[in-house]
């Protein structure tokens, strides 16, 4: 998670992050075939209520993904963040 200051727009981080993160795993070697980034990003907002159940969720990212594609978690992460149990009017 990150919490840019508003002067930096999004697309500018994440074209940043994804950049000198190409670099870092070229320069350790961590893949012995090409490495790249996929087109577009995905991102969401996160309430300072809502911190310790993303990060939660985030250290248990691999099992998550045991379950299920991309696609599926997504719609989950989703379902989770955007339910009406968690909107707070």
């Amino acid at each position: 998670m990150i919490s840019p200051k508003p002067v930096f727009s999004l697309s500018n981080v994440v074209r940043n992050i994804k950049r000198d993160s190409y670099y870092w795993v070229k320069e350790q070697n961590l893949c012995s075939t090409h490495f790249s980034w996929q087109n577009g990003y995905g991102a969401f907002n996160v309430s300072n209520s809502m911190l310790t159940q993303v990060r939660n969720y985030m250290k248990n990212q691999e099992e998550h993904q045991r379950k299920m594609n991309f696609e599926e978690e997504m719609l989950f992460f989703e379902k989770q963040i955007f339910s009406p149990n968690h909107i707070n009017p």
